[in-house]
């Protein structure tokens, strides 16, 4: 079991749309414990971020925020992303469009609508799928993880909410 779930989290050069994939793609090959290091360095920042999420937002949207966290960390850094996977971050970035909207920043909301159409760029056709193949997602994903990242760390440090 062991050597299965090592053999699994090395894939190599594949077809998968992870970061991995993405510095492959731009000519940046990094040896595997290095890609190792970068999924543990995002792993740490995707917890860093929920917990302040945690700490400057009440209950119900930090436990959002935690979830579009753990959502973008799972399809940009996980080696075994494929398309579909991040049909699922669509949809949480269509939340935060809605949202932006709400609070009237309607450029971001354009912004996190182009992001969907981006995700999206496999049924458009086999010629920009093919351009944008294995890099354009996890790219698109480390932007929304930015994005993420600029909405919690602009919030005022708070204690947790009780309950």
């Amino acid at each position: 079991m062991v050597d299965e779930l090592l053999f699994a989290a090395q894939p190599g050069v594949t077809r998968f749309n992870d970061i991995a994939m993405m510095l492959h793609r731009f000519a940046i090959d990094l040896p595997a414990p290095a890609i190792l290091a970068l999924r543990i360095a995002g792993a740490v920042a995707t917890l860093w971020l929920a917990a302040l999420a945690v700490r400057r937002r009440p209950l119900e949207r930090s436990a959002i925020a935690v979830l579009m966290l753990a959502v973008t960390y799972l399809v940009v850094f996980n080696p075994r992303s494929e398309l579909g996977s991040y049909m699922n971050l669509a949809a949480l970035v269509g939340i935060s469009a809605a949202l932006a909207w709400y609070r009237g920043e309607k450029t971001t909301a354009v912004l996190l609508a182009l992001l969907i159409l981006g995700f999206g760029t496999q049924v458009y056709g086999n010629w920009l799928y093919r351009l944008t193949d294995v890099w354009l997602k996890p790219l698109l994903g480390l932007v929304y993880f930015g994005y993420l990242a600029r909405r919690i760390l602009s919030r005022p440090l708070a204690g947790p909410t009780p309950g």
